[in-house]
């Protein structure tokens, strides 16, 4: 099974790093999504990688219906019930 994951802001290598030597992780780098950009293919990653450049709005949440993880900056959210975030 692979996990596909979305990083919409710059990241260090170092930081992604750990990713890329993990088996079945699928990272996608993509710094140019427009927010309805990102709401319109978010449904396709299980996480979504952001550091202050990407605004995650409500509208990328409730689309994002494949998300497992969603990581901003240091601290991780995992929307188990789509309908409390």
């Amino acid at each position: 099974m692979t996990f596909k994951i979305l990083i919409s802001d710059p990241l260090s290598e170092e930081g992604i790093f750990p990713l890329r030597q993990a088996v079945g992780m699928n990272i996608v780098i993509d710094t140019t999504n427009t927010p309805d950009e990102l709401a319109n293919k978010i449904h396709e990653y299980d996480a979504l990688l952001v550091r202050s450049q990407t605004q995650v709005t409500r509208e990328i949440i409730e689309k994002g219906t494949n998300l497992k993880t969603m990581n901003g900056g240091e601290s991780f959210f995992r929307p188990t019930n789509q309908n409390s975030v």
